[in-house]
C-alpha cells in the first residue's frame, strides 16, 4: 500500500507546484480591470450610449453609426464598421426606428467585453409600442472608451440578463 501512496503523493506535489507558474487567470484579469474603473468610466459609457440612442431617436442614423466601431479582442484594437456591418445596422435601425429608449443596465467584465443594454420602443404608439433591446459593447482602448457593437458570439452578463 505504501508503494502506491508514495508515487501518488509525489505526483500530487508536482502538480500543485506546476500550478504556481501558470499565467494569471481570467478571473484575476477581470478583477484587475474592474478594480481599475472609476465612476467616471461608468458616466462615460452611459453618456456615449445615450448620445448614440438620442441620434437614433432623432432619425440621424448615419451619425449614430459613425459613433460605433468593431473591436478585435485578439489585437486589442478598434476599427470602423465594415461596409457590410454598417449596412446591416442601417437596415436594423431603419426597420426598428427608436421612438423611446431607456437604459436597462450596464456591466463591466473585461477590457474588451462589457455590456450596455437599452430597451427600445419602436412603434408609433409609444405606450403600447412593440419593444426590443439594443446591446452595445463599450471597450476601453488606450485609455479611451469606444462604443463597439456587440456580436452574437460575445458573452453577455448572465446576472443582468
Amino acid at each position: 500500500m505504501k508503494k502506491i501512496l508514495i508515487p501518488i503523493f509525489v505526483l500530487t506535489i508536482l502538480g500543485l507546484a506546476s500550478c504556481k507558474d501558470k499565467p494569471t487567470s481570467s478571473v484575476n484579469t477581470q478583477s484587475e480591470f474592474q478594480l481599475g474603473l472609476t465612476n467616471e468610466d461608468s458616466t462615460t459609457i452611459v453618456n456615449l450610449g445615450d448620445q448614440c440612442m438620442n441620434l437614433l431617436k432623432e432619425g440621424q442614423i448615419e451619425q449614430a453609426l459613425d459613433m460605433l466601431c468593431l473591436y478585435d479582442d485578439s489585437l486589442k484594437e478598434i476599427s470602423p464598421l465594415t461596409d457590410d456591418v454598417r449596412a446591416s445596422y442601417q437596415r436594423k435601425f431603419t426597420i426598428l426606428p427608436v421612438k423611446e429608449f431607456e437604459m436597462s443596465y450596464f456591466s463591466f467584465s473585461e477590457e474588451g467585453l462589457n455590456d450596455l443594454k437599452y430597451n427600445v420602443s419602436f412603434g408609433a404608439d409609444v405606450v403600447g409600442a412593440p419593444r426590443t433591446s439594443y446591446m452595445f459593447n463599450p471597450v476601453k482602448v488606450g485609455g479611451k472608451w469606444y462604443l463597439s457593437v456587440k456580436t452574437s458570439m460575445q458573452d453577455v452578463d448572465e446576472l443582468m440578463r
